[in-house]
């Protein structure tokens, strides 16, 4: 699934499962995710694991993007509520 002909492509899958990391010295975790019944395999560095567990969690769709390696694509957080000013800028 990792050819030449995906680069700068995006693919959705399903979430599988994170991998146990059992080695404390190893400073990657494996996300597991399966694209159209293929299973791709994308580290992710251990001290971003919680963030993406809490972003994604078991059985959601996750967004990949190609571009040599697999990448998962964050969720925008949107953190401002609706406010309006005087000058009539209103933020959602």
């Amino acid at each position: 699934m990792m050819n030449k002909e995906l680069t700068a492509s995006r693919v959705t899958g399903v979430l599988l499962k994170y991998s146990q990391n059992l080695n404390p010295f190893k400073r990657e975790a494996d996300v597991i995710v399966m694209v159209k019944d293929k299973t791709v395999t994308i580290p992710i560095d251990v001290r971003q694991r919680r963030f993406v567990e809490k972003e994604y969690p078991v059985g959601s769709k996750v967004e990949l993007f190609y571009d040599g390696n697999w990448h998962i694509n964050s969720k925008p957080v949107y953190n401002v509520k609706k406010m309006s000013f005087e000058n009539g800028t209103v933020y959602t």
